[in-house]
């Protein structure tokens, strides 16, 4: 349940056949093959590397059941939304894993991305100019979470950390996900993630949004500011809305180990329907997303670019392995 920390172990290599510069690092996770990576980007992607926390193996709970039922860390909100959303309760046996500390911030965005913008260019106060993907009303800061990512962003986020770096960093799966919200074997059934006041843990509409650009803590927060759950993780709940890998699967009792990437058996008619998980700080409703369990779906099709970028203004995401 603690972060990594590097073994410094180097071996340099010059592959000139290739015009690959590459430099092997041992880390607790695994050997790291650093190509073609400035030492100011290195520095920054080491410290992401030392901040994935191992998740280990356990059984866990995941889901909701009805409000009828005795154990409030499951409940849902109605018959309906346990059926589609959340539901049924399954127990979930988790192999080992890695998840990031806090979400990607902006400046781990830049370091592994150089040059290229997230997809999103969307604002709800109306004059600040849309020319850029982050916005100084809302914390432009090398340590805040990156936001106005879509999921294909994120995913391309992924490839190109892996290509610098040779590991296999991947968005978490929807069970990776609730899991480590939960704390994994060190779960205290919180009613939220990490507390039974999602305050405590998680930058919402109440204490980020509702006292408008006025307030002191309006917008977007760097990670560790409030408190962490049984794992150590920081902003599952709340800040930005964090894309997981696998699209919507309605699961069934039979998921007993890690559901799978993919979804053969997809709900009929949400077709490539995507997965946010943790809500964000816009959302009003936090009660609703705060809790381990809660989905939020984003449909794959849009009426229009506006929507498109609306629609992800909010999002970010964190690393797994």
């Amino acid at each position: 349940m603690f972060a990594i920390t590097s073994v410094a172990v180097f071996i340099a290599c010059d592959d000139d056949e290739n015009g690959i510069v590459y430099q092997k690092q041992t880390f607790p996770i695994g050997e790291v093959t650093w190509k073609n990576v400035s030492e100011s980007d290195k520095a920054v992607i080491t410290e992401l590397i030392n901040n994935m926390v191992k998740v280990e193996s356990t059984l866990f709970y995941m889901g909701a059941q009805l409000k009828s039922t005795s154990n409030p860390n499951y409940y849902a909100y109605s018959t309906s939304d346990t059926a589609t959303w959340v539901g049924p309760v399954i127990t979930v046996s988790m192999p080992d894993y890695y998840i990031g500390r806090y979400e990607v911030t902006q400046g781990e965005w830049k370091a592994v991305m150089g040059d290229v913008l997230p997809t999103g260019r969307y604002c709800k106060i109306p004059e600040v100019e849309r020319n850029a993907p982050w916005y100084a009303e809302t914390g432009l800061a090398d340590t805040i979470a990156a936001y106005n990512i879509s999921y294909d962003d994120a995913v391309n986020f992924c490839e190109s950390l892996n290509a610098k770096t040779g590991l296999n960093f991947h968005l978490p799966t929807e069970a990776q996900w609730e899991c480590a919200a939960r704390g994994g074997r060190y779960c205290q059934g919180y009613r939220f993630i990490g507390s039974d006041d999602y305050t405590e843990t998680s930058w919402c509409y109440s204490n980020a949004c509702a006292q408008g650009q006025s307030g002191n803590d309006y917008g977007v927060h760097r990670g560790g500011r409030l408190k962490a759950n049984e794992l150590g993780l920081y902003d599952m709940s709340g800040n930005v809305a964090e894309w997981v890998q696998n699209s919507y699967y309605k699961y069934s009792s039979a998921d007993t180990i890690n559901p799978p990437l993919e979804n053969p058996r997809a709900l009929a008619g949400l077709g490539d329907t995507l997965i946010l998980r943790g809500g964000s700080w816009t959302q009003q409703k936090s009660v609703y997303y705060c809790p381990a369990n809660r989905r939020k779906f984003i449909r794959s099709s849009y009426s229009s670019e506006e929507s498109l970028h609306s629609a992800i203004a909010y999002c970010g995401f964190r690393l797994a392995l």
